[in-house]
């Protein structure tokens, strides 16, 4: 999940530069990256949970 302020630069930048081909490419894919990831939440929440919790313990073991 995108946090408030993620949303809002993704928004930004979806809407503000989808005119210029060099960027739009990049929007597409975001948009559909954060299409596949609702769809995998809406579709199965114990892999998506599970998931980002490797996630966060990879992140500990990395000292990030």
């Amino acid at each position: 999940m995108l946090s408030h302020a993620e949303r809002r630069q993704f928004d930004a930048i979806r809407t503000g530069l989808a005119a210029d081909p060099q960027f739009a490419g990049l929007t597409r894919a975001a948009a559909r990256r954060l299409r596949r990831q609702q769809f995998w939440t809406w579709l199965a929440p114990l892999v998506v949970a599970r998931r980002a919790q490797r996630r966060r313990a990879r992140m500990l073991a990395y000292g990030a």
